[in-house]
């Protein structure tokens, strides 16, 4: 387009725009009930958390809550009192498995879980007056039977594995020590393969033992007599490669190992006097883990590796935090149950991710440029959509200019003036909308 001007030559320039900050997701935290020693989480395909604990104030009994949309739902599941670890995993039809042992009764492990309409319990392993599971964990298989890790006898004692198939419970001996195990952590790879980390209190150090579908592969993952291992927390990757959160008791906070495809990677994450208590572990989708854990007595604390770095946070200061557990649902939000010893009570915290908007808003129509002395005035149709920002003016001597020259602050501000423009030059122009995420359209029509 050719318009009259009164200067020789062209004024070029750009607008900054700037858009606010959109938080990407936020903390919410929460008392539950009373109670809360040894609590484990999960959740759920519609991100609900599970939660077993042992209710310190009810005599130790063992409870079981979970939020069902709208409200906590929490049920006695063993009310003569338990001792030691417990552990919850879900099946394909969101039931819950849960196991443990009872206090005075050291010679038998149980296994409990929701059917549908009431709670079932069977006995899994009995020690005849040994230490039988006061540390064990469950997961479920893609079948719906349950696996179970656990030690046996105390001080030298073996891990022991049992699962259930079609044909009843089947138990084998994973390391047979002779060692005192605790701290244990299960998981199950894509061919319902058992990986297991556990703290061996004698040599004081992280193991890991796993299934490679023939034998019980066992190795020591890190630590010679260093103290380190305790509160082992495993996960698998995408390539069901293991990764394990665990405390560092020599030094002092929070561990994380994880396995390469040929050698065990081990780094601190979260250093210093007091941390490192109570690890859990979870993997988001990106195969980056988020790690709760405790400053000893104190403040629930969080580690999360944002693909270059870890990101440490305190989630809660007024606590005399004393165990903490972790799960990540399908939507990526992090669910922690942790419990408080100095109140006594069972606490939650939910880390809710806002869904990033990446859809750009519509090309602006309607653009017209009228000529004037020297300038141009453009004008075009407001956009719909209520998250448009601004526009993005683009000039020039070509046809489909990309230069940027101007820009308007707002969503109802749909007209520019282009002065000081040389005189007998074909000018065009062509205009985009941004929404406050920053997403840009296509260009509008070119005039």
């Amino acid at each position: 387009m050719k318009v009259r001007a009164l200067i020789d030559r062209i004024l070029i320039f750009t607008a900054l725009v700037t858009f606010p900050i959109i938080a990407v997701a936020q903390w919410e935290a929460e008392t539950i009930a009373t109670g809360g020693e040894k609590c484990v989480i999960t959740v759920d395909a519609a991100g609900n958390p599970h939660i077993s604990y042992i209710d310190n104030v009810d005599s130790d009994t063992l409870k079981y809550t979970h939020w069902d949309g709208t409200n906590w739902q929490t049920a006695v599941v063993e009310p003569v009192s338990v001792s030691g670890a417990t552990s919850i995993a879900l099946d394909g039809s969101g039931n819950p498995h849960i196991t443990f042992s009872i206090a005075g009764a050291w010679g038998v492990l149980k296994h409990t879980w929701w059917d549908g309409s009431t709670w079932q319990q069977a006995g899994i392993d009995s020690g005849n007056g040994e230490y039988v599971g006061n540390w064990n964990a469950i997961a479920v298989d893609s079948e719906g039977y349950p696996h179970i890790a656990y030690n046996f006898r105390d001080y030298d004692g073996t891990l022991k594995y049992a699962y259930q198939n079609a044909a009843g419970w089947n138990i084998s001996v994973a390391d047979n020590g002779p060692t005192e195990i605790d701290y244990i952590s299960i998981v199950l790879d894509g061919n319902n393969h058992p990986h297991i980390s556990y703290y061996d209190a004698v040599a004081r150090d992280l193991k890991y033992a796993h299934w490679d579908g023939s034998v019980w592969q066992v190795n020591t993952v890190d630590g010679v007599d260093s103290r380190v291992g305790k509160y082992s927390s495993i996960a698998l990757n995408s390539l069901d490669y293991p990764s394990i959160a665990y405390f560092d008791g020599t030094n002092y906070g929070v561990k994380y190992a994880g396995w390469d495809g040929s050698a065990w990677q081990v780094e601190t994450v979260d250093p210093g006097a007091g941390y490192g208590y109570y690890t859990s572990l979870a993997l988001d989708a990106n195969d980056h883990p988020r790690i709760s854990s405790a400053e000893y007595m104190s403040d629930l604390r969080f580690a999360a590796w944002d693909g270059s770095a870890w990101q440490l946070k305190v989630l809660d200061a007024a606590v005399s935090c004393a165990w903490t557990a972790i799960a990540i649902d399908d939507s990526d939000a992090t669910h922690i149950a942790y419990y408080d010893d100095s109140q006594l009570i069972l606490k939650y915290a939910k880390y809710t991710p806002i869904p990033v908007d990446e859809t750009p808003p519509a090309a602006p129509q309607s653009l017209i440029a009228t000529p004037g002395e020297g300038e141009i005035s453009l004008q075009w149709r407001m956009n719909a959509e209520a998250d448009v920002a601004a526009y993005m003016i683009y000039g020039g001597t070509s046809a489909d200019p990309t230069t940027l020259i101007d820009s308007t602050n707002t969503r109802t501000d749909t007209s520019r003036t282009i002065f000081n423009l040389p005189y007998d030059i074909e000018y065009f122009f062509r205009v985009t909308a941004v929404d406050t995420a920053g997403n840009e359209s296509a260009y509008s029509n070119q005039d």
